[in-house]
């Protein structure tokens, strides 16, 4: 039988490389990844292309996600970074303009029927691209 040839211990490469034919367990996948991450050759300098960290949000503060609204009229808050308008869209009907006042868009909210709703905001950048808050669900009583 005969002895298989010695690898340096920091290049696993080739050994990963005729294996990938291999089925493998999720275990041994998750071992050669790891493995693999933490004998890559270190670079003397990192990329300069970098993840830029985005400020941006919008967000419905109220109602609550399934929360219960029992009265006629509600408002509905929405809060955002700066922006230069915000949207309104109540279960995927054509988008309504929300107002400005104390730190908060508004959107008054009245004469809807009982049952469970879907609201969505869309702020609109200064750029003109916009961004969506998460789809946020509530019940009307």
């Amino acid at each position: 039988m005969e002895k298989p040839k010695k690898t340096r211990k920091t290049d696993i490469r080739p050994a990963i490389a005729a294996a990938e034919g291999v089925q493998k367990s999720p275990e041994e996948k998750k071992m050669l990844k790891l493995a693999t991450r933490k004998n890559a050759p270190k670079t003397a300098a990192k990329a300069k292309t970098a993840a830029v960290p985005t400020t941006d949000y919008v967000v419905l503060d109220y109602p609550k996600n399934l929360e219960t609204i029992t009265s006629r009229n509600y408002a509905v808050r929405i809060g955002s970074c700066d922006c230069v308008g915000m949207d309104i869209s109540i279960d995927d009907q054509p988008w309504q303009p929300c107002r400005w006042a104390v730190g908060y868009w508004w959107f008054d909210w009245n004469n809807f029927a009982p049952g469970t709703h879907q609201l969505v905001a869309r702020m609109h950048k200064s750029n003109g691209d916009y961004v969506l808050s998460k789809r946020r669900r509530c019940k009307v009583a």
